[in-house]
């Protein structure tokens, strides 16, 4: 698997929706959506943009044609936001594979504290959580988990329980600085 599939790969576990049909990554920052394209390219997929007329804006990309959605299935990507898993190939890779992989993930759902000195990331799936810990252990890095109520903030869902994987420490935090990281600059000087 090259780095252009494990980055889409990573998107799509954390910003995708995916049918057999369809393959679409959601995000608005126009770093990510530039990678979005630029990996979709290296694979040989097209993009049709998901356009957002109130808002101006491209909300993120679909991946045509819809071979590809049937091919990221097939990898075990998809899933309703509370069924998502780490596709079982992840673990059977070289952590060098895992890094891209799961450096693609963080760009999406992953948030740095202006608090504090921590990394995280909240699913509505425990079983995705406890994925995402499990690889980070094949780095030396140890994550947190908590359940926590959680409200979205851009719908008017009541909320409901996600599971938070911290990560925090000097070490834990030099660790995945060093061989995770984030896709995007910006990410990256937080």
């Amino acid at each position: 698997l090259n780095n252009a599939f494990l980055t889409l790969l990573g998107l799509t576990t954390s910003e995708g929706f995916i049918t057999t049909k369809i393959l679409t990554i959601y995000n608005t920052d126009p770093s990510v959506l530039r990678i979005i394209a630029e990996k979709a390219n290296e694979i040989g997929a097209e993009i049709k943009p998901k356009f957002d007329y109130r808002k101006s804006r491209i909300d993120g990309y679909t991946l045509k044609p819809s071979l590809f959605a049937e091919l990221f299935i097939a990898f075990g990507a998809g899933g309703k936001s509370g069924e998502k898993r780490v596709p079982p190939i992840i673990f059977t890779l070289e952590n060098k594979q895992i890094a891209l992989y799961l450096r693609a993930y963080f760009e999406g759902d992953g948030t740095v504290s202006k608090s504090k000195p921590e990394v995280s990331c909240a699913s509505k799936s425990p079983e995705l959580i406890s994925d995402l810990a499990y690889l980070f252990l094949r780095f030396g890095i140890i994550g947190r988990i908590h359940k926590k109520f959680k409200r979205a903030t851009n719908s008017n869902h009541e909320g409901g329980y996600y599971y938070e994987l911290v990560i925090s420490g000097v070490e834990n935090l030099k660790i995945f600085s060093k061989n995770i990281g984030f896709l995007t600059k910006e990410k990256k000087q937080i």
